[in-house]
């Protein structure tokens, strides 16, 4: 269910994307990257997405998850559905993916419900022609099974 790459040709701009499963510190992480991103590219050239709601880039999910999967970012931005947000929120994504800077960064927990190659495809899509490299951050189970009763 991956798309396979080979190494990125010099002078291949690259998107990585950032997916943190829940209670992993993807929000500090978010937030971080928000409070440094002048930093970050100056020191690194590493362009840092600006979320369009807050820090965590949520319309990297609202866009690219199963339309039919009720999630927990849908229920926070019910109007996301409709075309005209939808062509927004898409415009703002390709306005980081057009940027000169050679590399950018998403970070979006709400992509750890991809489950289906469609779900890849349009991420994919939404990121080219930028070369997408995906880091996943995860939890020992347990750990996360007590940090989420502790929440919730």
């Amino acid at each position: 269910m991956n798309r396979q790459s080979a190494t990125v040709p010099p002078g291949q701009k690259r998107a990585f994307v950032h997916v943190g499963m829940h209670k992993t510190g993807t929000t500090s992480f978010q937030y971080w990257i928000d409070d440094h991103r002048e930093e970050i590219l100056a020191r690194t050239g590493l362009l840092a997405h600006t979320g369009y709601f807050i820090p965590s880039h949520v319309e990297l999910a609202l866009l690219c998850v199963r339309p039919r999967l009720t999630t927990p970012d849908r229920l926070l931005y019910p109007d996301a559905s409709l075309p005209r947000v939808r062509e927004r929120l898409a415009a703002h994504v390709r306005a980081t993916v057009q940027s000169d800077a050679p590399d950018v960064v998403f970070s979006c927990e709400g992509l750890d419900f991809i489950r289906e190659q469609a779900e890849v495809d349009a991420l994919c899509d939404l990121l080219a022609p930028r070369a997408v490299t995906v880091l996943v951050a995860f939890r020992d189970p347990a750990d996360y099974l007590s940090a989420y009763q502790r929440t919730h």
